[in-house]
This record gives C-alpha cells, structure tokens and sequence, in this order.
C-alpha cells in the first residue's frame, strides 16, 4: 500500500470512529420522554377512569429573585429568572409530569392548538406540554422584534422571526422529545415544550399542583420532571374507583 493510500484509510477510519462517537452520544441523550416506540406501533386502548392528582413541592432554600435581561420594549422592566419558581407555601410552577410509556389512548376529535405567547420578552408559558402533532401556535404581543429557535433535536428545528404584535406560527412534533425554544435576540428568553405520543402528562400550575385524567386502570412509573433539577419518579397503581393523590419533593438545589 502507497503511503498516501495508507493516509487516505486512516483519514477515513478516524472518521468513521467520530461518527460512531457522535451516534452513541446522541443515543445516550436524554431528549426523548418514552422510549423510542412509535404510537402507531402499539394498540389503541379505551381511556379509563383513573385520576392521578397532586403537588410538588420545593424543600430547601428558595432561590433568590435574580434579574437576567435588559428591557426591551418601553415601559417593560427588565426580565427576572424563571428558571425556579417557588411558591410562599413551597410549591413549585413549571414541572412536567406524566406517565412514562404511557398507553396508546386516542384523544377524541380534532386537537386544539395550544398557545406559546411572547409577552414583555417573556415566553408564556414557560413550560408546556402537547401529544405528538397537536398544533402549538407560537405568537407574540411585543412590538419588537423576536426570534424563536425551537431546538429540536428528534424533530426538525425551527427558526423564524415575529416582528409585530399578534404575529403567529404554528408549528407541530412528529416524535416525542424535550424541546428547548429560545429567543436569540434576547437570550434571557426561554421556554420548554414536552411532546409524548399519548395524553397522559400535566404541567404544575400557579398553585404547583397537577391532574391527568382517564387513565386505565394499571401500575404505572410517574415522572416530574423540571428544567434545573433531576427528574423524580414514582410507582403508582390507578385503579379508576378513586383518584391517586401523589406528591413529589425537591430536597436540595441543582
């Protein structure tokens, strides 16, 4: 073999290793919320009666209120963290929680689209989740100008531009996955949208509490999951007769 013949199938033989590499870490990931499994791929089921029901709470120091961002439009103040929030009680706002593998239930009728708003350079909410392909229309009521980068890394990503008030984009996830949208303009500007391939997942709300309705009876793993910290699970059993009353607890900062 010459020495660039030699040269040439090293060349390509670190590539391949890199490639491998790269495959192995996308892998590994933790973007996907279910296994890689398709809906489509496992039977429908009737939708049951269980009810699971609760509250997460934040047991340890609240974070402090920081400033992060400049304002952007007039008379806006500048943007404060929202990466934790904590209630005076010690609840928490913003946690996803759902059913990991959740059952292949068929949501009844066309989807409504759910709302991504940009308010006072702001993304409202700031988490949010959806099934796969239910519309999310993303929209603003800033006079200025924003730019969304949804980074998705199972589905395609998306990257545009509103520059006026009740500007709007709709965008749908084919697969399931965590996904981060930010603004690059004001970098400040986060959100998060998690997307399943079943219904069974609620995020907290001002009062950190959370339902997810007509569940099948069965035993099931329930995630809560939030953008800081490591995810909580827990083992449940709905049997439909009476909702299961279930409380996660954050003990100590990311």
């Amino acid at each position: 073999m010459s020495r660039w013949s030699w040269r040439k199938s090293l060349r390509v033989a670190i590539a391949a290793a890199i490639l491998i590499a790269a495959a192995t870490v996308i892998t590994e990931c933790d973007e996907v919320p279910d296994a890689r499994k398709s809906a489509t791929s496992r039977p429908v089921v009737p939708a049951g009666n269980g009810v699971i029901r609760g509250v997460v709470r934040f047991n340890a120091p609240r974070p402090p209120v920081q400033t992060i961002g400049g304002a952007c439009c007039p008379g806006v103040p500048p943007a404060v963290d929202e990466s934790t929030i904590v209630n005076d009680d010690g609840t928490m706002r913003n946690v996803i929680v759902y059913v990991k593998d959740g059952p292949n239930v068929q949501s009844p009728g066309q989807p409504v689209p759910v709302v991504l708003d940009q308010k006072d350079c702001r993304y409202v909410p700031r988490a949010l989740a959806v099934r796969t392909n239910e519309p999310v229309d993303v929209t603003s009521h800033d006079p200025t100008m924003h730019n969304v980068h949804v980074q998705s890394v199972v589905n395609p990503a998306v990257n545009f531009s509103e520059t006026t008030v009740g500007a709007s984009h709709r965008v749908t996830f084919a697969e399931p996955e965590f996904v981060r949208v930010k603004c690059d303009v004001h970098p400040w500007m986060t959100a998060y949208i998690a997307v399943f391939d079943h219904p069974f997942f609620a995020v907290t709300g001002e009062d950190g509490r959370f339902q997810i309705d007509h569940l099948p009876a069965g035993t099931y793993t329930l995630i809560a999951r939030h953008e800081r910290y490591e995810s909580l699970e827990r083992q449940i059993t709905v049997t439909g007769d009476q909702p299961v009353d279930v409380q996660f607890e954050y003990q100590q900062g990311p």
